[in-house]
């Protein structure tokens, strides 16, 4: 890299102003109307720049010793011995003088105290040498290549406006990305600055786009809106699921989730919209104790028709004077069979449907064979046949006192859309009929027993 020089007093020599007139040479020193004026410049300024006002404007001679050897130049500036051995003599005294004893009787740079000469005909801080950087000014075979400190070539120096050897610009070199022409086009890559700028070997490189973010053109194919705003925006069908989507266009039906079912206790479901890109099967655990899904939840032997068989106190593990149930999963006494109660659990053929106590069918339905039909039996809250309905919503109370004075709110005061239930007490929607869960309201021949969700079917 270059060092910058202050104004020095012109008979400093700090190296020549060739091509930098009005400004910094790459040595450094200064070549404007300024220090001209102030006599404090590069050697030889007015050799190098003779359009300078304070060198006469043309260059003829002004600061210069020629003709003028041993005595005063017409400048003013001196050229004898005695000034040479102060270092206090004119730019170049040695090119125009070389006989003083000072210059060695053969021409050459005079330079000060803790300088030596250049390779541009100037003068630089000796201490500059083998400090570790590699000066242009004394890039020479002549100064043991900077001591050193350059890899040696000579000839060239960073700032001379040529692309020497070792540089890969000179005089147009970047040093900010801005400074980089967008070279490939494509907007997943950016301009990026690498090498010295200050020793003309900067180079811009297109390097790739790493981050997702915004604003530069860029989509990368692991980023998505909002996260990078160039993505496109989610819409739903456009056929691209992204986004939150879980589906576009091939979103998933209901049949699509049962076929995806091979565990009865483990379905797959539909979820969400298709109509919102939201459609999806989920799998989850079935926790509630319903008949007629195939499933027979853990806890669940006692309340679920789909337990049958399931149970651990099937016959082998029944005690002296125990039965087992129809499903095979419960023990009962041998004293429930007959006793006049329908015990839903024994409710089979196999138990002479529960002694009698149960209409029959061998389903299970648990209508008792012996009725709650009296006034004080359909008004009490009570299930005393035991087939899960009290009062006015048993059939068998339809007659009973309690429930004829009820009969207002049946059948014909039902809407449209409406059944009356099997007492006629109170409407129900008619969609409640088949819809797989058992409304003991609708329990009943009259209604197929719910349509066959109560589990006698006639």
């Amino acid at each position: 890299a270059s060092r910058g020089h202050a104004c020095r007093s012109g008979g400093g020599g700090l190296g020549g102003c060739a091509g930098w007139c009005g400004g910094s040479s790459p040595s450094g020193c200064y070549c404007d109307e300024i220090c001209a004026t102030a006599g404090d410049c590069c050697a030889g300024v007015c050799q190098d720049c003779p359009t300078l006002s304070h060198c006469g404007g043309g260059g003829s001679g002004g600061g210069s010793c020629a003709g003028a050897c041993g005595g005063a130049s017409p400048t003013g500036c001196y050229c004898d011995e005695s000034c040479a051995s102060l270092g206090d003599c004119c730019p170049g005294v040695c090119q125009d003088c070389p006989a003083l004893s000072h210059c060695g009787g053969g021409g050459g740079t005079l330079c000060g105290f803790g300088e030596v000469e250049n390779c541009i005909g100037g003068c630089t801080f000796s201490s500059w040498l083998g400090d570790g950087v590699c000066d242009f000014s004394l890039n020479c075979a002549e100064t043991g290549f900077d001591g050193g400190d350059c890899a040696g070539g000579g000839g060239g120096f960073c700032g001379n406006g040529i692309v020497d050897a070792g540089e890969t610009c000179d005089g147009n070199c970047p040093i900010l990305a801005s400074d980089c022409s967008d070279v490939d086009g494509d907007p997943c890559t950016v301009a990026e600055v690498q090498g010295d700028f200050f020793a003309c070997t900067s180079f811009c490189v297109e390097v790739p786009v790493t981050t997702c973010g915004g604003f530069d053109g860029c989509c990368l194919p692991e980023c998505t809106w909002p996260e990078d705003l160039d993505c496109e925006m989610p819409m739903c069908g456009d056929g691209i699921v992204n986004g939150t989507e879980t589906c576009d266009g091939d979103c998933p039906t209901e049949e699509d989730c049962e076929a995806l079912t091979t565990d009865a206790c483990n379905p797959f479901t539909l979820q969400g919209f298709d109509a919102l890109c939201s459609a999806e099967c989920i799998q989850s655990e079935v926790v509630v104790c319903v008949g007629g899904d195939g499933c027979c939840p853990e806890g669940c032997d006692l309340f679920d028709a789909d337990c049958t068989g399931t149970g651990e106190g099937g016959a082998s593990s029944c005690g002296p004077g125990e039965i087992e149930s129809c499903s095979g999963a419960t023990c009962w006494d041998e004293t429930e069979l007959g006793d006049g109660e329908c015990n839903t659990f024994l409710d089979c053929a196999e138990t002479n449907f529960d002694g009698g106590d149960c209409l029959g069918g061998g389903t299970g339905g648990g209508l008792n064979n012996n009725p709650e039909d009296t006034d004080t039996e359909c008004s009490d809250g009570a299930d005393n046949d035991g087939d899960f309905l009290t009062d006015c919503d048993d059939p068998s109370c339809s007659d009973a006192t309690p429930c004829v004075s009820q009969t207002s709110g049946g059948g014909s005061s039902c809407d449209s859309g409406e059944i009356e239930s099997c007492s006629g007490a109170t409407c129900w929607d008619e969609t409640e009929l088949g819809d797989g869960v058992c409304n003991t309201f609708l329990n009943c021949a009259q209604y197929n027993f719910d349509e066959g969700d109560c589990g006698i079917e006639l």
